[in-house]
């Protein structure tokens, strides 16, 4: 399926190829130009190759062809395969990020962000109880630990830090 597209600042038109296979790996390169980290490229990947296999068992093969309703029996599709909440939310996000990507790089003429449409699904938080000042104080000190060797001191003062400011950046909880 081919689209017409006006180019930029121009007034002439643009013949666009929106093969959804073709754009999902113009997306990953354009990550990958940006320099996102391997993890995130490989989440992409993982949750693409997922939403792929889904777009041809429905016969999906153009980004024209994505709608609210094929986005949300996707979801549904992944519930069913045994993803938990949290994983289906992550696959939603993958999905939505292509989809903006795709709005904002090739600006189709009478197309809509099908994703707008569609809500993320509810991700259930797990509020972990709070611990104590006094209580991380007696953890990390070395009196507490001395009969422990100094290497996993330090690593388990790290990651008690860590837990304890969760809340700020990683290079200001390990000094």
């Amino acid at each position: 399926m081919f689209k017409q597209l006006d180019t930029q600042g121009t007034l002439s038109k643009t013949i666009v190829n929106d093969y959804l296979l073709t754009w999902l790996e113009a997306f990953m390169i354009d990550r990958k130009a940006q320099g996102v980290s391997e993890g995130t490229l490989h989440f992409y990947k993982v949750k693409f190759k997922s939403f792929i296999r889904y777009c041809e068992y429905e016969h999906i093969k153009y980004v024209q062809q994505i709608k609210p309703i094929s986005i949300r029996e996707y979801l549904l599709w992944l519930e069913v395969a045994g993803h938990n909440p949290g994983g289906r939310h992550a696959h939603y996000r993958a999905i939505r990020s292509f989809l903006f990507w795709y709005e904002d790089e090739v600006e189709p003429i009478d197309w809509k962000n099908r994703i707008k449409k569609v809500k993320a699904p509810i991700k259930p938080e797990k509020a972990l109880e709070p611990v104590s000042i006094e209580t991380i104080n007696c953890l990390i000190s070395p009196t507490g630990w001395q009969k422990m060797r100094i290497c996993n001191f330090l690593m388990m003062r790290s990651v008690l830090k860590f837990l304890f400011y969760k809340q700020r950046p990683m290079s200001a909880v390990i000094q």
